[in-house]
């Protein structure tokens, strides 16, 4: 393994038998975050992924009062929001990082005090979607402002005069789940319409609001997204354990990747040692609507890249609104690795002609996108090896991402 300064230089070696952990979801983690902040009651949290999104979100609730208490991979918080607040007359600038969950998150929340906030995002972030949420904050009561010296400044507190809430969530569930969790204690029911896209993390929100009213200690699960990078080089004939997997999470959507390898025929069994999987000598193309889990797609672009058959990608066209365009990424991504595709924007359908990998050393410069950089190592491992840059950007997720998979 070599990673040195923002570049990590991958060897090729398609073989895969071994003994690991993954991170655990980010997703569960900055929803935990903002129901413990406005909890009642102490509320503690095991098994905390070390992801930046995690990081960004405990820094900026510190800053707004809260009191988190660091003990090894557990959070415990400690008071509420707002109660902790400290009036400030100047406005408090949050230092949010590229995270979505982080960012769309932590806004409903702040709307609940009354000092003036202003974000300070990073990366593609400052390029996201964010006007349903501007939207709905404006018509609550809250006072937004968005301009070039404030990328998205707010003054609450909510006046909210309705029991229902509509969010559209046509491009993010994040807006609809960033304001249930900050409402939850409130008289007022948020409604996704257009619920078109990532149905299972809306299902998850609303599990975990529930789950919080009757319980004061939570462990994190392991992050679906994470575990299907390991799992596709495994699938290509490897051996792998995973320790810290014990079952599926049905609220994370790209648990559904598991599902998707049984049907494929791939050998998989949970038991106290963790998953075991045994892959494939030739894996089978497929069928997949994507729908509700666009994080899932790079991985199995890579996954088709190599199957026997042609795959076939549904609905893929929600990847454009990510931390890059990862519609277009992966395209350019397929280019570079000869792997013969077909995108039908007509009918939102990615084709992908699965075939035999090379041993071409391939050099490739991803956007600053943890789940680009991650896909872009398994195709130069499974091909020639090469040089990989932006590597760094994998702390979003995975931090130990080269360290695990080498």
């Amino acid at each position: 393994m070599s990673l040195e300064n923002s570049f990590f230089k991958t060897q090729a070696n398609r073989d895969f038998n071994k003994k690991i952990k993954v991170p655990t979801s980010k997703s569960f983690a900055n929803r935990a975050l903002i129901l413990a902040a406005i909890s009642d009651e102490e509320v503690t949290l095991h098994s905390m992924p070390a992801s930046s999104d995690v990081k960004n979100m405990i820094r900026c609730l510190r800053q707004i009062g809260l009191e988190i208490e660091e003990r090894a991979d557990s959070v415990i918080v400690k008071n509420s929001f707002p109660e902790c607040e400290a009036p400030q007359e100047d406005v408090v600038f949050l230092d949010s990082g590229d995270g979505g969950t982080t960012n769309r998150f932590i806004i409903p929340l702040l709307a609940l005090g009354e000092n003036s906030y202003s974000l300070r995002p990073t990366e593609k972030m400052v390029d996201r979607p964010m006007d349903e949420l501007d939207e709905v904050l404006t018509s609550l009561g809250v006072q937004v402002i968005r301009n070039e010296e404030h990328w998205f400044a707010l003054q609450g507190p909510y006046a909210i005069d309705r029991l229902v809430v509509e969010v559209d969530c046509s491009r993010s569930t994040q807006f609809a789940t960033g304001l249930a969790l900050s409402l939850s204690k409130l008289d007022v029911d948020i409604e996704p319409v257009n619920l078109n896209t990532s149905t299972p993390y809306w299902e998850m929100t609303v599990n975990m609001i529930q789950c919080f009213r009757d319980e004061a200690v939570f462990d994190v699960p392991v992050d679906f997204s994470s575990l299907s990078y390991p799992l596709a080089m495994a699938t290509m004939g490897g051996d792998l354990v995973v320790s810290n997997c014990k079952g599926i999470d049905r609220f994370q959507a790209d648990s559904t990747f598991v599902y998707l390898l049984e049907d494929l025929g791939v050998e998989m069994a949970f038991s106290y040692e963790g998953l075991h999987i045994r892959g494939l000598e030739v894996v089978q193309a497929f069928e997949k609507d994507c729908r509700d889990c666009p994080d899932l797609v790079p991985t199995l672009c890579f996954l088709a890249s190599y199957s026997n058959g042609e795959t076939i990608l549904r609905n893929v066209d929600v990847l454009k609104h990510k931390e890059c365009d990862r519609l277009a990424e992966m395209q350019k991504m397929m280019d570079a690795f000869s792997v013969s595709y077909k995108y039908d924007e007509e009918n939102d359908l990615l084709l992908i002609q699965g075939g035999k990998p090379h041993s071409n050393n391939v050099d490739y410069t991803p956007p600053v996108d943890h789940r680009m950089v991650m896909v872009a190592y398994l195709f130069q491992r499974f091909n020639g090896g090469g040089k990989l840059d932006n590597a760094e950007s994998v702390k979003k997720s995975f931090p130990d991402f080269f360290e695990v998979m080498d």
